[in-house]
Formats: C-alpha cells, sequence, structure tokens
C-alpha cells in the first residue's frame, strides 16, 4: 500500500533542495538537504541520506553556524553508526558535542556524547566509552533530563561491566535506576535493574542479584514487555539456584518458559537451571513455606498466569499439587486466602477454569485429605466481603455439580 503522505513528504523535499542554488543560496539549500537526508534516513535509506547529510555539513559553517552545523554532524553520525563509516560517525558525534556545548546546548551535546559513547564501545574501545557516558550522565543529570540521564548511566554502567569495573558499575547502574524512577519510567528501570544484577552476579552476591531481577520482572510486566519480562525471570532463577533455593529456582524458570516469545538464549539458560534444580511440580508450596506472607501475593500470581495459559492436561499436575499441598500445610487457610484474593482478581474465565482445576484435583484426593481442604475453603470464604464470598460460594458449587464429580463439594 502506497503512502501517498510519505511521498508527498519526501517529493515536498526534493523540491525544495532543487529550489536553492547551492552557489547562491547556501545556507537555505544545506538547511533543505538536511531535512531531506533526516528524512531518506527515517526510511532507512542510508546511502542517499548520507549524500545531502554531507552536503549539509559542508554547506554549514561551523564559525557562523555552529548549531546547525552541529545538528547536521550528529545526524550524519547516526547514518554512519549502523556500519558505513564508523570512525566518521564517532568523529562527527564528538564534533557535534563540541559545538553544542559551545554554543551552550548541554543536552543536545551530551545527546552526541552518548552517541558517541554508543560507537567507540561496541569498536572496543572502553575507555573512550565510560568517558563519553559519564559526560552524557552529568549534563543529562544537571539539565533534569532523567529519561535521557537514565539511559547514559545504564550504558555507563555496562560498559563498565564489560571492562570489570564491577563497583563502578553497580554504582552507574543504581544511579540509571534511581533517574527511572525519578522519570516514572518503567521500561528503563528494568533495563538498569537487569544489568544491575548481572553485576551482582559477577560480584558473587547472588542474594542481591536476586532482588535485582526481581525488580527487573516487576518492573517489566508480562502482559507487556513479556520478552523482557522472560529475561529477568530466568535471571531469578539462576540467582535463586545459586542461592541454593531450587523450588524458586525452578518456580522462576517454568515461569519463564511459558511466554511465547521468550528469547532463544533465555529458554535455554531457563532449561539449563531446571536440569540443575529438576522440574519442580509440588514448588509453589515450598516456595510459600520459605517466604514471608507478604510476597506470596506476587508469587501466587506469577504462577496462576502460567498455569492460565497452560491446556487441561498440561495444567493437571499443577492443580493437584497445589490442592495436595493444602491437604497438609500447617497454614493452609492462609495459603487458601492469598490464593483466592489472586483468583478473584482474574478475568472471568480465567476465574471458573481455576476453580475447575482445583475441583477435579480435589475430587481425586483421598476422603480424608478431601474433608480437610473442603472444610479449609468453605471456612476461608467468609474473610471475603459478601459479594466476594457469594462469589465464590457459587462458583463452587455450581462447577462442582457442571463438572459431574463423583464426590459432591
Amino acid at each position: 500500500m502506497v503512502n501517498l503522505a510519505a511521498d508527498d513528504l519526501l517529493a515536498e523535499l526534493r523540491a525544495g533542495v532543487d529550489r536553492h542554488e547551492p552557489g547562491r543560496y547556501p545556507v537555505q539549500h544545506a538547511t533543505a538537504a538536511f531535512h531531506l537526508g533526516v528524512e531518506l534516513l527515517r526510511r532507512g535509506d542510508l546511502g542517499e541520506a548520507v549524500g545531502w547529510l554531507d552536503r549539509a555539513v559542508d554547506l554549514f559553517p561551523p564559525d557562523g553556524l555552529a548549531v546547525e552545523h552541529a545538528k547536521a554532524r550528529n545526524m550524519r553520525g547516526v547514518a554512519h553508526r549502523d556500519g558505513l563509516d564508523r570512525d566518521l560517525a564517532a568523529r562527527d558525534f564528538a564534533r557535534a558535542a563540541e559545538l553544542f556545548a559551545a554554543q551552550g546546548h548541554e543536552v543536545e551535546a551530551a545527546a552526541s556524547r552518548f552517541n558517541q559513547g554508543l560507537v567507540v564501545r561496541d569498536d572496543g574501545d572502553h575507555d573512550a566509552a565510560i568517558l563519553a557516558f559519564s559526560d552524557a550522565f552529568r549534563a543529562f543529570e544537571g539539565a533534569d533530563a532523567r529519561d535521557h540521564a537514565a539511559a547514559a548511566a545504564r550504558e555507563l554502567g555496562v560498559t563498565l561491566l564489560g571492562a570489570d569495573r564491577l563497583d563502578e558499575a553497580s554504582t552507574a547502574l543504581e544511579d540509571a535506576i534511581e533517574q527511572a524512577r525519578r522519570a516514572g519510567n518503567r521500561a528503563a528501570l528494568g533495563e538498569a535493574a537487569n544489568v544491575l544484577g548481572i553485576v551482582h552476579l559477577h560480584r558473587d552476591d547472588a542474594g542481591a542479584a536476586r532482588a535485582a531481577f526481581e525488580d527487573a520482572a516487576g518492573a517489566h510486566p508480562r502482559s507487556i514487555r513479556s520478552a523482557a519480562h522472560a529475561m529477568a525471570v530466568s535471571n531469578v532463577a539462576l540467582a535463586c539456584q545459586r542461592l541454593g533455593l531450587h523450588d524458586h529456582a525452578s518456580l522462576a524458570a517454568r515461569q519463564a518458559l511459558a511466554l511465547d516469545d521468550v528469547a532463544p538464549q533465555v529458554a535455554a539458560q531457563a532449561r539449563d537451571v531446571l536440569a540443575r534444580v529438576g522440574d519442580r511440580a509440588d514448588a509453589l508450596h515450598g516456595v510459600l513455606a520459605v517466604e514471608g506472607r507478604p510476597r506470596w501475593a506476587g508469587i501466587l500470581r506469577a504462577e496462576l498466569e502460567r498455569v492460565a495459559a497452560l491446556s487441561g492436561s498440561a495444567r493437571e499436575p499443577h492443580d493437584r499439587h497445589w490442592v495436595a499441598g493444602l491437604a497438609t500445610a500447617g497454614d493452609a487457610d492462609e495459603r487458601t486466602e492469598e490464593w483466592m484474593e489472586v483468583v478473584l482478581e482474574q478475568p472471568p474465565e480465567v476465574f471458573v477454569a481455576t476453580i475447575d482445576g482445583t475441583l477435579r484435583a480435589w475430587a481425586l484426593l483421598d476422603d480424608d485429605a478431601a474433608r480437610r481442604v473442603h472444610d479449609v475453603v468453605v471456612a476461608v470464604m467468609p474473610r471475603f466481603h459478601v459479594p466476594q464470598w457469594m462469589r465464590l460460594t457459587d462458583t463452587f458449587a455450581q462447577r462442582s455439580e457442571a463438572l459431574d464429580l463423583h464426590r459432591s463439594w
């Protein structure tokens, strides 16, 4: 499908270049060439974009139109950054930063330094990249450009990690997290927290790594940034394995693998964790047994989301272990209450499917265990407000009859 508006824009930009002869109207021609180059760059036509940006750089005098010259250099650097001429890109970013700073454009200067850092780091010059990202972070922070400051601090932390300067990397990433938090940027917070967790793993501090990875998973909701969520949860599994928390590791690894768009390397790590700790079907109760109750809702919610996506036969082992665990747990009433809180949050189809799975598993218990689970569930329901209590009571009764179980709820 042809995008007529986009084609009209490109035609208009080309006409603007043609209207202004470079010999007679160099500044106007340079301005038109710059805008045409930027549009071509946006469309991915790097070769032609560079030609027009070259012309803009040549025609904007750095001693008279320093800001315009710097903008043209910065955009030409962007065009070359992806492989055309990386040395020129680094020089363009450095020169643009100098010119912007000399004109008092500190944020633009910081952006150019940030771009320079990306290029020189990819080319293996960690020292130059560290300096560039440090300069960019200080400038962004001074201008209270929090999103940009978070990105610069994160990339500084990544670079310091690559240089094995772990204490400095940790400090930079904590700065990134703070800037992202102040900006309200959950995605940036999650990215920085995930890298911070990797730094902690390199420092053999698996406890701190687990906390950072859990922060990253929380900042990347499963339903919004599922690939990033899977990476963070797989990293939680790895940290828990190193801590000897095998139930936790198994639970997290299975949750990472349950996501459709999990990256191959993330899936490979999660499978490796499972191979080491075992695919522990009863891990959920094992985790609840060692975690404080304030953490239970999050643990149960994450596992319910995983199980809700499974087919009926695939979810049966989970349901059986969950219900059997309630029959023997000394704090079964507390676990049931937290579980009901989470179930009540779910969409109607998940709510009903969860209760169906619970009832089918309950029907397989021996008589004594079935009675204990029934008594706990019925005793906990009145702890909820009347509408929720009645919804739970009615649904258990109605679904028990509809499923035609061999024993009546």
